[in-house]
């Protein structure tokens, strides 16, 4: 029997205790929200978004298409706009980018991904969309060995001059990139 009011009592604390959490959690403001929010340090070199930023309704491939491509037209701030192509690029890829689009296409987005001062989020995407041009017509080895080249040079420097705090972490990265490399990258 006092095994049972224990285990009782017990329960009865444990439920006033998680009932008086969840009303304590119910009476912070919104504002107190957006305050606490708003003081957590901004990381511009990692793919935050800005506080106030708009939100965007991408649904579909041609969604993302138009508005990857309407990103230098809107937005000025650079380091937004940087992370706005990472995450736009790795929505089109989800979206079907490299079934849905013609070798023109593709070849815009290898240029834009090469201009980029690192493309990290995306460089199995990368990949992915120069294995599916290798033997395109329209496009020349020449210019795929190039692109891919420009890509394999901007990225391991960024690799190599980074902190890392997982030495396993780097060395994956290089080891992609450097398969990158020996697959498309012709040496003369």
């Amino acid at each position: 029997m006092k095994r049972i009011i224990t285990l009782l009592s017990v329960f009865i604390l444990f439920g006033f205790s998680c009932e008086d959490a969840s009303q304590t959690e119910a009476k912070l403001s919104e504002s107190e929200k957006r305050k606490e929010i708003k003081q957590k340090p901004d990381n511009s070199a990692g793919l935050l978004m800005p506080q106030d930023h708009e939100f965007y309704n991408i649904e579909t491939f041609e969604d993302a298409n138009a508005f990857y491509r309407s990103i230098d037209v809107k937005y000025s701030d650079k380091s937004y706009s940087k992370t706005l192509r990472q995450l736009t690029l790795a929505g089109l890829f989800y979206q079907g980018l490299i079934e849905k689009s013609d070798p023109k296409e593709k070849l815009f987005y290898l240029e834009e991904m090469s201009k980029l001062d690192n493309c990290l989020p995306n460089l199995e995407n990368f990949a992915d969309l120069l294995d599916s041009v290798k033997n395109s017509e329209s496009i020349s080895q020449q210019e795929v060995s190039k692109l891919a080249q420009t890509f394999y040079e901007k990225n391991l420097s960024v690799i190599e001059s980074a902190d890392w705090q997982d030495q396993k972490s780097k060395k994956k990265k290089i080891a992609a990139v450097e398969q990158l490399k020996t697959k498309f990258i012709i040496v003369n």
